[in-house]
């Protein structure tokens, strides 16, 4: 709507008479088009609101939803029963949702996560004597660090609030121990890189 009236505007006579400003390559443009107007920008926004369209991605997932999340995974889980196929299709969304909340990263900073790693400090993280805990590791450049590569993140077995990462997490070795892959990203396309 608000671009068919603009560009009527802009091919109509008024629209041939707006003050144009320019300095170098940089322009800007006073015009008296309504779409370009306090009321329309407001009207948009209330609009785009009311149908779903706007979004807050900066507001985070509060912990009833990710308990209520992890018990939905839970479930599906065990209606998938042994169908290796049901079960991938719930265990990496629940990994991975796990790993981001629990963890404390972004979405971006999880597809490092490397396998072979995560098999070898598994049982050291598991068996400690004082701090029973369940290791993460990340395997990459980011953070702009330079010569590191390996990193290993603790992370709690079980939280507070019921959410069960080594639960999830041996799941997720189990099934790619029984398939065979020992190496190699632990989120992956089809092709086998890393999504």
């Amino acid at each position: 709507m608000r671009s068919a009236v603009q560009n009527q505007w802009w091919a109509s006579i008024e629209g041939q008479t707006a003050l144009v400003m320019m300095r170098g390559t940089t322009k800007l443009t006073a015009s008296t088009c309504p779409t370009n107007g306090k009321w329309l920008e407001r009207f948009m926004f209330g609009f785009h609101k009311r149908v779903g369209d706007e979004s807050c991605p900066d507001l985070a997932i509060s912990i009833e939803v990710m308990v209520a999340l992890m018990e939905r995974f839970d479930r599906l889980w065990m209606l998938a029963g042994e169908d290796r196929n049901r079960q991938e299709k719930v265990l990496f969304p629940a990994s991975f949702s796990l790993a981001v909340y629990v963890g404390g990263l972004w979405g971006e900073e999880v597809p490092p996560m490397d396998l072979f790693l995560m098999v070898k400090h598994f049982a050291e993280g598991i068996n400690h004597p004082k701090y029973p805990h369940v290791v993460m590791s990340l395997r990459g450049r980011f953070k702009n660090e330079i010569s590191e590569l390996d990193h290993l993140k603790p992370l709690a077995t079980k939280t507070k609030s019921g959410l069960k990462v080594r639960v999830w997490f041996e799941r997720m070795l189990v099934w790619y121990n029984q398939k065979g892959i020992v190496c190699g990203p632990v989120f992956w396309v089809e092709r086998g890189n890393r999504v």
